[in-house]
């Protein structure tokens, strides 16, 4: 039988997809964080999952999506 990803899936990235990958500075983290961003441990980098507005992190944007 075929599995059905359940809400909140993450794919083989360990990050939603269709997240966008950001470039934060370490000192700049605390306010990526704030605006929504999250940190993935195992890619080391931080994202913005779908649904959260990306022009608010346009200056840490990378143009990468993971798909």
């Amino acid at each position: 039988t075929r599995s059905i990803p359940k809400k909140g899936a993450l794919s083989l990235s360990g990050m939603p997809p269709g997240s966008t990958r950001l470039a934060v500075p370490f000192a700049e983290k605390d306010e990526a964080k704030k605006l929504g961003a999250r940190w993935n441990a195992e890619r080391r980098s931080w994202y913005v999952s779908p649904g959260i507005n990306v022009s608010l992190f346009s200056r840490w944007r990378t143009d990468e999506a993971d798909s």
